[in-house]
């Protein structure tokens, strides 16, 4: 679904404000399958207990490194590669030459 000229629409809330929620939810989800608590995660992953909340809050998104550990350690996948894939446009089809 594309506006007039080929543009996506435009989003509610910033795109990082949806990364974010989506890596949110899914680090949330991801931490109640394993059943470990936030301090054993981020010691698993080497980071800090209080980036696991800051990131479970929406407060901060996690660097590339953070989330590929968090990712390792609870055998998920917490990038959400199809977030925006509905704000797309819809390509076009070639236009005749004259």
């Amino acid at each position: 679904m594309s506006k007039a000229g080929g543009r996506p629409p435009r989003l509610p809330r910033p795109p990082p404000a949806h990364l974010g929620q989506a890596i949110a939810r899914r680090l949330d989800q991801a931490i109640r399958n394993t059943g470990l608590s936030v301090r054993r995660v981020a010691a698993q992953a080497e980071c800090t207990h209080p980036t696991i909340i800051r990131i479970l809050d929406g407060l901060g998104l996690p660097d590339t490194q953070t989330l590929i550990r968090l990712e390792v350690v609870l055998g998920a996948t917490l990038w959400p590669a199809d977030l925006y894939g509905h704000f797309t446009p819809t390509p076009h089809p070639p236009t005749p030459a004259p």
